[in-house]
């Protein structure tokens, strides 16, 4: 990260957990969810854990065939609807219910295997140096 300076900063965590939750909201939870795939220790629900999953009806986002699964966390007592592209596996909408909260995540324009250039990553790293 930079900063006011405009010089590269680094900052230490206490803890791996904090690092991951850290970045939990930019990454739209992803980071807490796979996070947690990787290592069991870390804080958190994985989706390996749900329970009771059943297939509804096949709907489509976006014009996308998508598998509708619902299910249950039991050690948090919530309930999901879990939205998965048939094709690609990929996950297009979750909806988590919570007491009276209501949590929705929707991916829409996934675009995967597209060209990508690398000295994008390249003028990245270069900035950062300096």
């Amino acid at each position: 990260m930079r900063g006011y300076d405009g010089k590269v900063k680094t900052e230490s965590v206490a803890r791996l957990g904090l690092a991951v939750a850290g970045a939990a909201g930019i990454s739209g939870g992803a980071a807490r969810t796979i996070g947690r795939l990787l290592l069991p220790h870390l804080d958190g629900q994985p989706m390996v854990d749900l329970l009771g999953a059943e297939f509804n009806e096949e709907t489509a986002i976006d014009g996308v065939a998508c598998y509708s699964i619902a299910a249950k966390l039991p050690a948090r007592a919530s309930d999901y609807e879990i939205w998965i592209e048939t094709d690609t596996l990929l996950l297009r909408k979750l909806i988590s219910k919570y007491e009276a909260s209501k949590w929705q995540e929707t991916r829409t324009a996934i675009r995967i295997n597209e060209p990508m250039d690398t000295t994008l990553f390249a003028a990245a790293l270069r900035d950062m140096a300096s």
